[in-house]
């Protein structure tokens, strides 16, 4: 009896008691997500069985967050710039902002829960799932999901939702929600874990994917897929040595915000082509700026401007990066209206205007009455605060013609601390595969631009300097009347 109930033990060990998700191809997992949502393999098939109606079949297509191509776009963006890719963080609270900026934008509802709290709130919901059920970030954060639950939402599946969570494991469940007027929707819900450093259960990833029966749900199930495959899992501790994986997202969470709106490419696609300007502009701005970047360090080129005085700096700074195959400018923040003092010629080519019609002017001419009101307080505010800026506009060039630009603002400041110029980088966010690779050679840009005369121990405005300059010690500018400039934003 002893060696049989050995041997029992043994068996049961053998046994497989877990399924090999992660093995199984794409296809296979499509395949299992067409069934989960309609209970068939298919949309014929289960027409065919009875589980949906012919007449329930939407012949259109819509989806509700855009087209098709939208999301496409996004997630070829996000494979190949590896934005969720598992990162050095400092911390959760770290790992969560990145994962954020890069997901509020995205075209598809992303929630993340935290599940070392009691009941599991909500920290995070993007702008897509605010669209899709109605609901508010602020009706939303601090919830426990299960405010989308209704009359008719299946106990059954609710009950897996709370087993599979409790065993920290992936789960896939289609379930009837409710958005905040009371309209019911079928939801495709997918929940991913997500553990720490040390194998701590943080948080869990949902993706809520409206199930619409028409002729494009095989296509965008086949898109949800790929989206779960790139989804993190596990967050890595923070090495020592610098790391850039911030900048790196939030420049990529910008130009993925550009999608969420009209495209710069669909513009061109309407107008049967892609401007001249646009087109030198995709061509250059790898290969020539990576090439420039290099050139620059490695003839510490702009090494030694923190040496000089102002008008010495602007006109060495000025005259390394007249050629420079990035659109720069700087402007004078001491001025009234902060007018530009210097623009390049990529920056000509790329606007349509000359050096004569710009310098002297407010970067403001470029705007027009549908430029983003808010973007241009948060670069007012960040300004204020002596600190950089990245920003998605609307600009327009001199022939009317409409593009988005990713607007980065670097400070410059004297030897004195105090603030003197502020060098921006115009970057034309251009919808195609070398996207990604083009914003990681801007951020590399970004990193090496100079933005002190000299070294000093605060290169902020803080508190004390505020006062002392209020007061007037003869000792640079009043801060009221340098900062004030930047109201002509």
């Amino acid at each position: 009896l002893k060696k049989r109930l050995s041997q029992l033990e043994g068996l049961f060990k053998s046994i497989p008691n877990k399924l090999q998700i992660k093995n199984r191809g794409a296809a296979q997992r499509c395949l299992d997500l067409m069934r989960l949502a309609i209970g068939a393999p298919s949309i014929s098939e289960a027409v065919a069985q009875g589980i949906i109606q012919s007449e329930d079949v939407d012949e259109g297509g819509k989806n509700q967050l855009g087209t098709d191509s939208m999301l496409e776009n996004a997630l070829n963006l996000l494979s190949i710039s590896k934005g969720w890719a598992p990162k050095n963080s400092f911390d959760t609270e770290d790992w969560l902002r990145n994962f954020a900026s890069t997901a509020e934008n995205f075209p598809a509802c992303i929630v993340v829960s935290l599940m070392t709290q009691p009941g599991a709130p909500i920290v995070f919901v993007n702008q897509a799932f605010t669209s899709v059920t109605g609901y508010t970030k602020e009706d939303s954060v601090g919830r426990n999901c299960r405010f989308l639950q209704g009359p008719d939402t299946e106990p059954e599946a609710i009950a897996l939702i709370r087993s599979t969570l409790s065993q920290a494991q992936e789960c896939h469940i289609r379930l009837t929600n409710y958005r905040k007027n009371g309209e019911k929707f079928l939801n495709l819900l997918s929940m991913k874990p997500v553990f720490d450093a040390e194998g701590v259960y943080t948080f869990v990833i949902g993706v809520q994917f409206e199930v619409t029966v028409d002729k494009g749900l095989k296509k965008r199930l086949a898109q949800l897929d790929k989206l779960l495959q790139l989804m993190p899992s596990k967050l890595q501790s923070k090495t020592h040595g610098s790391s850039n994986s911030e900048t790196d997202l939030n420049l990529f969470a910008l130009a993925i915000g550009s999608i969420s709106n009209t495209s710069l490419n669909e513009d061109h696609k309407a107008n049967g082509a892609m401007p001249e300007v646009s087109a030198n502009l995709v061509r250059r701005s790898t290969a020539s700026l990576d090439g420039a970047i290099i050139t620059v360090q490695r003839r510490r080129l702009w090494s030694n401007l923190n040496k000089l005085e102002p008008e010495q700096w602007l006109k060495k700074f000025s005259a390394t990066i007249e050629n420079f195959p990035a659109s720069m400018v700087i402007t004078d923040i001491t001025m009234p209206g902060a007018p530009m003092v210097y623009v390049n010629q990529e920056f000509c080519r790329l606007t349509g205007y000359s050096k004569g019609e710009s310098i002297g002017r407010n970067c403001r001419f470029l705007q027009k009455d549908d430029s983003e009101s808010k973007q241009i307080e948060h670069i007012r505010n960040m300004l204020r605060k002596g600190q950089d800026c990245n920003v998605k506009l609307t600009n327009y060039r001199k022939n009317g013609e409409k593009f988005n630009n990713l607007l980065s603002m670097k400070p410059v400041v004297d030897s004195e601390g105090n603030y003197r110029f502020i060098i921006g980088v115009q970057f034309e966010v251009v919808q195609d595969e070398g996207l990604a690779k083009r914003l990681k050679v801007l951020e590399r840009l970004l990193r090496i631009i100079p933005t002190r005369l000299e070294p000093v121990e605060k290169a902020v405005i803080d508190e004390p300097t505020a006062k002392k300059w209020e007061q007037g010690d003869g000792k640079g500018h009043n801060v009221e009347r340098s900062v004030g400039s930047l109201s002509a934003y």
